[in-house]
């Protein structure tokens, strides 16, 4: 870990966040946390610096967002993610907003500190558990797991359906416009890169909606449902990095996810694992269907199917092809592995079907 982390304030001025800083503001606020070792840096996220902060009866999580993406200091992006995702955390304590929907089986984890002015946010340590990646290998099925998080996002998403309130207090638009210009936007160009055609239908959908979900939307979205952000501990899910919560489309979670399984099944390494995979994402999207119930034809409309495979589509080009290849599933393959090519092509098919039918592009499907 570097001695100090450089960040930017409300006025563009560049502070200082030293270990010692830290230490001081957790002895001030957790008093009754006494520590036993130093910060130790943590791997699996991209956005943020994350450490683990030993104690002598339990451990800390503490997460600083520097106003870029951590792993990728290039590409700017506004550190008030920390703020919405502190704000998120907050609605499921209790007797808050979304209380009645977590619980031991399936919660993020607890906020215990945050502090805006550092761009600080202390969590509850839920050990080292693996992520539904790893997880995943080695279990026998998968159904009960897939429709544990299915209940969750459908209740996430029913509860907070045209909820006026939750609308104006996360409308996380910053992290809307990063999305557009580095996923939506240039998702053509990935491709491009790798098949060398032009597809401008499919460029038009990707660009339309990447404004699109410039606007608020219909309900509270996770907005980052991918494998390192769900945890499982004795076959219960801890959702963790919300910093992409925002009031926006279903499509950003559900979409989201299923691109995700899609993407570890395609590049499995057994017929048996890319079945998990597919089946994980329907026991998710069948229990998504039911929790929902009366306002799924609501939260998903047609409009709303079309763009879920745009983003599909698009969340895989910038996993394949694009600056979020590294440190994923593609990172091993040059741009000329056939693999990549076969990544590419079946995404821009995949924008243009249904949602059921973007099993039809992986082989050795039961």
């Amino acid at each position: 870990m570097a001695e100090y982390l450089a960040k930017f304030d409300g006025n563009n001025t560049i502070m200082q966040l030293s270990k010692e800083k830290i230490y001081a503001l957790i002895s001030d606020h957790l008093p009754q946390f006494e520590r036993v070792g130093s910060l130790e840096s943590l791997r699996g996220g991209n956005l943020n610096y994350v450490w683990r902060l030993r104690g002598k009866n339990k451990n800390l999580i503490i997460k600083h967002a520097p106003p870029y993406i951590a792993s990728n200091p290039d590409i700017p992006l506004n550190n008030n993610r920390i703020d919405f995702e502190a704000r998120a955390l907050e609605l499921f304590e209790s007797a808050e907003t979304l209380s009645e929907i977590s619980s031991a089986q399936v919660r993020p984890p607890e906020r215990l500190l945050y502090e805006p002015n550092q761009s600080l946010l202390v969590m509850e340590d839920i050990g080292s558990v693996p992520a539904i990646d790893s997880w995943l290998s080695s279990a026998a099925e998968t159904t009960q797991i897939g429709s544990l998080l299915g209940h969750f996002i459908g209740q996430l998403h029913k509860k907070t359906f045209n909820d006026s309130g939750l609308r104006k207090q996360f409308n996380n638009k910053p992290i809307q416009e990063t999305r557009n210009q580095v996923q939506y936007q240039p998702a053509a160009d990935y491709a491009s890169e790798i098949i060398s055609i032009q597809n401008t239908n499919f460029e038009a959908r990707t660009k339309a909606l990447g404004e699109k979900l410039l606007d608020p939307g219909k309900c509270l979205v996770m907005g980052d449902l991918w494998p390192a952000s769900i945890l499982i501990k004795n076959g219960n899910l801890r959702l963790i990095d919300w910093e992409f919560v925002h009031y926006g489309r279903p499509l950003q979670d559900a979409g989201h996810f299923v691109a995700h399984c899609w993407m570890q099944a395609h590049t499995a390494s057994s017929s048996s694992e890319t079945n998990k995979w597919k089946q994980l994402w329907l026991s998710f999207w069948r229990k998504y269907q039911h929790t929902t119930g009366e306002v799924f034809e609501e939260l998903f409309n047609q409009e709303e199917h079309d763009f879920m495979t745009t983003h599909i589509a698009a969340e895989v080009l910038v996993r394949a092809a694009g600056p979020f290849k590294d440190g994923y599933i593609y990172k091993a393959f040059p741009p000329s592995h056939p693999k990549i090519e076969e990544a590419v092509n079946n995404a821009i098919q995949i924008s243009e079907r249904t949602i059921a039918s973007i099993w039809d592009f992986l082989p050795g499907q039961v």
